[in-house]
């Protein structure tokens, strides 16, 4: 009895049809090759032949398995090879590595190679690279390392002999040959000694010495000892300056104490006058300063005296400011340096008394009514005129705006002919108006918050307070901005967002009142989820995960886990399409073209790996079959035979990892390559690219390493279809 699989093949609604010529079938079930279910062997076809082609599908023509001849029966147990529901009759549950104890129990130890005995997995030997330093069987080989235990610890800052300790042996601190960085030290002129890792300099070299504290140059400073003063000159220890012993620095152009300075010699910057009295410099002069000039000790003049100036200081160096100058008598400097009587007062002639200007005489017609210091006044002998409010004396009775005065209409009843400015329901509502001498005329007494210019109520606003301080009905009206949203400025989620409003500290302002719920997060480490956490301006910087695989000719970076979305989780594939994340516990992008996924990993730097990549990313260093080994493993991988039937988390098929760390090459999603296989027909044409790893629909035979019939063109979007990302070194 034959199965549907012997007459059908699966015909996926995005694949187009294949060139005359290719072969090839997807991985998704019941399309693996001519299955039978009873017969033993069977005559099969040539591998594959006939065809038929039409509109964007494509059919394989009938026929036997790879190997033209007789037909074989699928391996594995149980009614449909490599599938679920398989039975253990015949299993030794004692040995058998996956059913371990009890049916459907695989034996999964991390970095090793497991083995079933007496019906318990046990850990048969690490793989290559990884080392159980701890013991527990629980953890497997849980240290991977490059090293190898045959070899000696060298000082590289790696552990070369796979104990799980670097550089043990070597002194960083203090060992001169290794310090700080596994290097020598290495200083100009001088022997060096190691301090807490740091280099610095033991001794000098005759003739060279250290200046000031900078021990990373070295003793590079070449001197020798010179000493005129002395018949015998014997110099301190190696290197060191000797400002206080031989080489007693003189004025000589010579740097006798070998300290880097020329001029430190005694006396040098010591005060020197030959015009400060009694060997005193007062006011404004100063001492002078002898410098070391060439080999000559000179005095630097300092500040010299001049004439006295009525300025508030002694420029004449005498010990009395302004001398010579009579403040309290003075007409030009009346009190104070510069305050002139002459024309300080209001139409008349001024003099000084007691420090203060006062009137001497009044302009002709004028006279001093009012008997005040204020000035002269103007008054006419006849006619007398009525007294009005005008800050004179009209009427010529020394009082000003004396009586009985008739203010100006204003008011309501005024109208728009109102003195002071009138509108109900404002600040402007029944202004009190009143005679004002120092104003010289009558003023309106406006209440406090309204704005005037000349006694006038202002036609724009100029303050920002909340009030209508020109009462025409609105507030603050003149500050457009006032209420729109602002932010602070900040970065990535830093940004906070707040409202345009008047500033607290200066009224004719505005500022961003950022202080409004709710409040952004602070900055963090960033992680790839489409947002820029650590607030620098650049989103996901830094997140990628990827190992370097260099072997059999190959040299490239390729993602540890499958692609997904910025904003995906563990629950959700997310809708952000900017650039792709390679992190675990996400749900993978699938549903994506070839387009859109190059795309995704351009926008990331990167780009889609080549099949030959992610062959030798899954083989690892044994050229295993699958990822994890070179044995099948039911259910290690998210393929046909695991629980469920959809793409699971990134990652989260824990033994489901490579020789070199990469989760998921087996399984989960097919992942788009950058390899094409040929085109289309028809129109519109499509490259035809291989896929690899197969999917959670892939039986056992389809999830192996090698396995590369499986294509697809590349306008194709499958929710089992996804991808990754490789780099260049």
């Amino acid at each position: 009895m034959r199965s549907l699989c012997a007459t059908k093949i699966w015909l996926g609604a995005a694949l187009l049809s294949v060139a005359t010529g290719m072969t090839g079938c997807t991985t998704e079930p019941a399309c693996f090759r001519d299955c039978v279910e009873e017969a033993p062997s069977a005559t099969g076809g040539s591998a594959g032949t006939g065809g038929l082609e039409t509109g964007g599908s494509f059919m394989l023509g009938t026929g036997g398995d790879d190997d033209p001849g007789t037909g074989n029966k699928p391996s594995g147990g149980g009614p449909a090879a490599g599938g679920a529901g398989s039975d253990c009759e015949g299993v030794d549950l004692k040995t058998d590595p996956n059913n371990c104890g009890e049916c459907g129990n695989p034996c999964l130890i991390t970095g090793a190679d497991a083995a079933c005995v007496n019906g318990k997995c046990t850990l048969e030997q690490c793989r290559p690279g990884r080392y159980d330093l701890n013991g527990k069987v629980g953890d497997g080989c849980e240290y991977a390392c490059d090293g190898d235990p045959t070899n000696d610890e060298t000082c590289n800052f790696e552990d070369d002999d796979c104990d799980g300790l670097k550089d043990e042996g070597f002194d960083l601190d203090s060992d001169p040959e290794t310090c700080g960085s596994c290097k020598p030290c290495d200083l100009l002129h001088a022997t060096a000694k190691c301090e807490v890792g740091v280099c610095k300099v033991d001794e000098c070299e005759p003739g060279f010495f250290k200046i000031g504290d900078d021990d990373a140059s070295g003793c590079n400073y070449p001197c020798q000892y010179r000493d005129k003063n002395k018949a015998v000159c014997t110099p301190p220890a190696a290197g060191q300056p000797n400002p206080n012993g031989c080489g007693v620095e003189v004025c000589d152009d010579v740097d006798q104490d070998c300290d880097g300075d020329f001029g430190d010699v005694e006396d040098e910057n010591s005060a020197c006058s030959d015009f400060c009295f009694n060997d005193s410099c007062e006011g404004e002069c100063s001492f002078g300063t002898t410098q070391c000039i060439g080999s000559v000790l000179v005095c630097i003049p300092g500040k010299t005296p001049t004439a006295e100036v009525c300025d508030g200081k002694d420029n004449d160096c005498n010990g009395t400011p302004d001398d010579g100058f009579e403040l309290d008598t003075n007409t030009e400097n009346c009190g104070a340096c510069g305050n002139s009587c002459v024309g300080k007062l209001p139409h008349a002639f001024g003099k000084c008394v007691n420090s203060a200007c006062v009137i001497d005489l009044c302009e002709t017609d004028y006279g001093d009514y009012d008997k005040t210091k204020a000035g002269c006044e103007l008054c006419p002998v006849t006619p007398v005129r009525p007294e009005s409010c005008n800050g004179k004396d009209d009427d010529c009775n020394g009082v000003v705006d004396d009586g009985t005065l008739t203010p100006p209409a204003t008011g309501a009843s005024a109208g728009v002919n109102s003195f002071c400015k009138q509108r109900s329901g404002t600040l402007c509502d029944n202004v009190p108006i009143r005679c004002d001498k120092a104003a010289g005329g009558w003023v309106c007494d406006y209440p406090e918050h309204v704005e005037t210019a000349a006694g006038k109520v202002v036609i724009t606003e100029s303050l920002c307070d909340g009030w209508d301080g020109n009462c025409d009905g609105q507030k603050d009206e003149a500050f457009l901005d006032l209420g729109k949203t602002c932010n602070d400025g900040k970065l990535g989620v830093c940004l906070d967002f707040g409202k345009i409003a008047c500033s607290p500290t200066d009224a004719t302002k505005t500022f961003c009142n950022i202080s409004l719920p709710p409040n952004p997060p602070a900055s963090s480490a960033e992680v790839c989820n489409g947002l820029d956490d650590d607030c620098d301006g650049d989103i996901d910087e830094g997140t990628d995960e990827m190992v370097r695989i260099k072997r059999n000719g190959l040299d490239f970076f390729i993602d540890v886990y499958e692609a997904s979305r910025p904003d995906a989780t563990d629950s959700a594939v997310g809708t952000d399409e900017t650039h792709r994340c390679g992190v675990a516990d996400r749900l993978p992008w699938t549903n994506a073209s070839f387009d859109e996924a190059s795309e995704a990993c351009l926008a990331s730097g990167k780009r889609l790996c080549h099949i030959k990549e992610l062959e030798e990313a899954c083989e690892g260093l044994n050229n295993d079959a699958y990822p994890y080994g070179n044995a099948y493993v039911l259910a290690t991988c998210n393929g046909a035979d695991a629980p469920g039937s959809a793409a699971a988390p990134t990652g989260s098929f824990m033994s489901c990892f490579s020789d070199d760390g990469v989760y998921d090459l087996s399984g989960n999603v097919s992942e788009w390559s950058d390899s094409k296989q040929g085109a289309t027909t028809g129109t519109p044409k499509y490259d035809i690219m291989s896929l690899h790893g197969g999917s959670f629909l892939t039986p056992q035979n389809g999830l192996t390493c090698k396995f590369d019939f499986d294509v697809i063109s590349t306008n194709a979007v499958l929710p089992s279809l996804g991808f990754r990302c490789c780099d260049d070194p």
